[in-house]
């Protein structure tokens, strides 16, 4: 096989070098570290040691120990973190500079940051040119890192060349700190907005923030929405002119929005306060398909349940068969397992919830590969095709037809493929027309 690789390779040449690698092999093993090297890296400050015995440090790390074979004892170092001092690193304060787009020569904003750039920033000056928006008002900042740098580039003006036509002039420029355009907020400001604040989960990410604004303006007068994304969901922050208008959902864990289930949190609550919202859950599996929270609004009232939760199907946006409901306590979540329920002609099973179920029918029972439902819902080939010739009652809002319900057409396929747009040749431009638009013959 080795000749395949080396043609030229001779008997010879390969005795060769497997001599020289045994040799190799033995100058390796004639420097290896002895007992006083050994000695020399106990006493070196730079790393704790710890003394192992060659049969105890072969029996733990399954390999012949560093050292020679015929010492009885000899060093292993090991990496102690608590003999290190761990400093802890934070990332350092940037200081930014900012002008109105409006002051800054040019034709658009790409033109306005490379001025900028190129005038004010590099090694000596600010180290990022970008631009951010504060008010509906566009500004272009320069960041710093050195304080004094940034102190030494806000107090003095700047003079920049500008072409203009075949002259050139002196354009002065003033940059001010990002305080004096968004002051910072103090420590009883932020407090007191997050006590006025509340953050909305479980979003659709089709439902504007309009749609859910109405439902929460019933509890005060709103100040300010934010609105995000995370994952398959949006997420709200919601600000109240009054901090009355929060004490509701300090009972209250949910509200329903159309029919949806929104859960919300007090922006003021610690982590501890959080997490007990999401401590007590059990999962109620085998719902028909399509059901919203506000489906299951009698069941979740007789358990006692605070929210509920029905996640989608990130193929289609569907909700799946299964809820996640959250209780306050764990007396709550014990008594509502013990009650059976019955919800559209299917029954309801309460599993723990990790416990997997299968996605198309609910059940605890099987996965979605082994489920039987799956394949009778779905009908075949032939029986579409017979569905789109005759045409029966419901045909257009049979869903059950999968691929084949929006299949084109094979005769419109063709036809379109065989017809052939009758267009009449034009006369190119440099031909003379002759004709003087009577009829051959005519005079």
């Amino acid at each position: 096989m080795i000749y395949r690789f080396f043609p030229n390779l001779t008997l010879r040449n390969l005795e060769n070098m497997v001599i020289n690698l045994e040799s190799e092999a033995d100058i390796a093993r004639d420097f290896r570290p002895t007992n006083n090297q050994s000695t020399m890296n106990e006493q070196s400050p730079s790393r704790p040691t710890n003394k192992l015995t060659a049969q105890q440090t072969d029996d733990q790390h399954h390999h012949t120990p560093i050292g020679n074979k015929d010492d009885e004892e000899f060093v292993y170092n090991v990496e102690d973190e608590q003999m290190y001092e761990v400093t802890e690193i934070s990332k350092p304060k940037l200081y930014e500079a900012v002008l109105d787009q409006e002051m800054i020569p040019g034709k658009n904003l790409g033109s306005k940051l490379k001025m900028v750039t190129k005038n004010f920033s590099g090694s000596a000056r600010g180290h990022s040119v970008t631009r951010k928006i504060f008010k509906k008002k566009t500004y272009i900042v320069v960041t710093f890192v050195d304080s004094e740098k940034f102190n030494q580039f806000i107090n003095h003006p700047h003079v920049v060349p500008i072409k203009n036509g075949t002259e050139i002039q002196e354009l002065t420029l003033t940059f001010l700190n990002i305080d004096a355009v968004k002051p910072s907020k103090t420590e009883e400001v932020l407090q007191d907005e997050a006590e006025r604040s509340i953050r909305v989960h479980d979003i659709p990410l089709k439902m504007r923030a309009h749609v859910f604004r109405v439902f929460f303006e019933s509890f005060g007068e709103i100040e300010d929405i934010r609105t995000f994304t995370r994952g398959y969901y949006q997420r709200a922050i919601i600000r109240y002119k009054n901090k009355d208008a929060v004490e509701h959902f300090h009972k209250v864990w949910s509200l329903y929005v159309v029919k949806e289930s929104l859960r919300v949190y007090p922006l003021n609550l610690d982590s501890e306060q959080i997490a007990k919202r999401t401590e007590h859950c059990f999962k109620l599996a085998g719902l028909p398909k399509g059901t919203k929270p506000i489906d299951l609004n009698n069941i979740l009232t007789q358990v006692k349940a605070q929210s509920c939760v029905i996640p989608i199907n990130p193929r289609n946006n569907q909700p799946l068969t299964h809820a996640y409901i959250y209780f306050e306590t764990q007396e709550q979540m014990d008594a509502a397992c013990t009650q059976f329920f019955q919800f559209e002609g299917k029954s309801l099973v309460w599993v723990p919830k990790d416990t997997q179920t299968c996605h198309f029918c609910g059940d605890p029972d099987h996965v979605i590969k082994e489920c039987d439902q799956k394949s009778q819902n779905v009908i075949s080939k032939l029986q579409a095709d017979l569905y789109k010739r005759t045409r029966p009652a419901n045909y257009r809002n049979n869903k059950k037809l999968g691929p084949y319900y929006n299949a084109p057409n094979k005769s419109k396929i063709l036809k379109q493929t065989l017809i052939v747009p009758n267009k009449q040749p034009t006369m190119p431009t440099n031909v003379v027309n002759n004709n003087n638009g009577t009829n051959k013959g005519d005079s």
